[in-house]
């Protein structure tokens, strides 16, 4: 079974009074997605916002066998974005991940 991975990004060049901007997502190719992210083919809010660092990452294989990646990336961006306060808005993923969706400041 291929595994299925959570990851965060942070962005090195576009920073928040609270640190970089995050960037929440899954896949079940790590090395094809983390790539496509680096190019600018990945999400389209990465594309603006040059998420260049791994700061994270999960195996949540077993995990999806009980509830689906895309909830357990929900859930992780909406507690990155409760630790972040009221630059809440420098966290994407999940739902929030469509460009445009958040405020951009």
């Amino acid at each position: 079974m291929a595994k299925t991975w959570l990851y965060i990004l942070a962005s090195t060049t576009q920073n928040t009074t609270a640190g970089p901007w995050l960037y929440v997502g899954t896949t079940k190719r790590l090395t094809r997605r983390l790539g496509q992210h680096r190019t600018g083919r990945g999400a389209q809010v990465t594309q603006s916002f040059d998420y260049d660092a791994l700061v994270a990452l999960y195996d949540i294989t077993e995990l999806t066998q009980h509830t689906s990646a895309e909830s357990l990336e929900n859930i992780l961006t909406l507690q990155l974005m409760s630790l972040r306060g009221p630059v809440w808005w420098s966290v994407r993923g999940g739902s929030w991940a469509k460009k445009g969706y958040l405020p951009n400041p």
